[in-house]
């Protein structure tokens, strides 16, 4: 998942094993996976290493970390910085 950008997502059991997190081999390097099921993505399920996921504690917090978001990664990849921005709902 590493070129994607930040996607709401919540942890959820895996409909075939019923677990939620795994051990995966990244060269000699053992992680945890975690099962997500990503929100507004008819349902999309993946596995995620647990570094790649960001705990949401509010809105307030998610625009604190938007303001701080290095203006420099801004120019180099603009579709990372998209991800910081809410639209508003009508």
């Amino acid at each position: 998942m590493g070129t994607y950008p930040f996607w709401p997502c919540i942890i959820t059991r895996d409909p075939l094993s019923g677990t939620f997190v795994k051990k995966k081999l990244y060269g000699r390097l053992e992680r945890d996976v975690l099962h997500v099921t990503f929100f507004g993505d008819n349902g999309r399920r993946g596995w995620i290493v647990g570094t790649m996921l960001r705990k949401f504690l509010g809105q307030l917090e998610f625009e604190v970390a938007r303001a701080n978001f290095p203006s420099e990664t801004k120019k180099k990849d603009p579709r990372l910085y998209a991800a910081f921005l809410i639209s508003e709902k009508k």
